[in-house]
């Protein structure tokens, strides 16, 4: 959905909105509905965004669509900072699955944060110290469970259920990386995480 201006400039904040969309096609994890197509949803069903910025109303307005999941965001300004912050909201179960934020000193610094927050989303970034980085080498990951049919979490995201492969996993430039991995279901629940050895040329 586009982002609500909180102090900033409705103009301001689609700017943002279609930067953050485009960083969700880079992930290469979401199948993003086309803002034409929107559109057309919208003035066939005579539904209008206006005012819409609660989950309740972001819910409907995934209904129509038939989206799995929506992503709703505020972009404001306070103390000379601009912050981007976005939720996701599983359609389906009515929950938020996610949130997440990006602060800037600057306007014009918001095209890589709001890529950034994408990838953040996405679970496809690593940490080193406080910076968070785009990941740029991945691993399958095979996880095995018994009993079977345990929800897997993967930084934070449901991927699926065990057993199964899961792809994509980040690596980043390190030798070694941790990965928090949560496996719940059948009335039980454990964490840990996933230590992936990589050799780097």
């Amino acid at each position: 959905m586009p982002f609500n201006p909180i102090g900033v400039s409705k103009n301001d904040a689609l700017v943002v909105t279609g930067l953050f969309e485009t960083g969700l096609v880079k992930t290469d994890s979401f199948n993003v509905i086309e803002q034409k197509q929107v559109n057309e949803i919208l003035a066939a069903q005579a539904f209008t965004l206006t005012g819409c910025t609660d989950d309740a109303c972001a819910i409907e307005f995934g209904k129509l669509l038939a989206a799995e999941q929506i992503i709703l965001g505020d972009l404001s300004t306070i103390g000379g900072k601009y912050i981007l912050n976005v939720k996701i909201i599983d359609v389906e179960l009515g929950k938020n699955i996610k949130a997440d934020s990006v602060e800037t000193s600057k306007l014009s610094e918001m095209t890589a944060a709001a890529e950034l927050l994408a990838f953040k989303l996405a679970s496809l970034t690593y940490s080193e110290g406080k910076n968070v980085q785009i990941a740029n080498a991945f691993r399958d990951v095979f996880i095995e469970t018994d009993p079977t049919g345990a929800d897997i979490y993967i930084n934070g995201v449901r991927k699926g259920v065990s057993p199964g492969l899961f792809e994509k996993v980040p690596l980043g430039n390190i030798t070694v990386g941790e990965h928090s991995i949560a496996l719940e279901g059948n009335g039980y629940r454990w964490e840990g995480s996933e230590s992936i050895t990589a050799n780097w040329g």
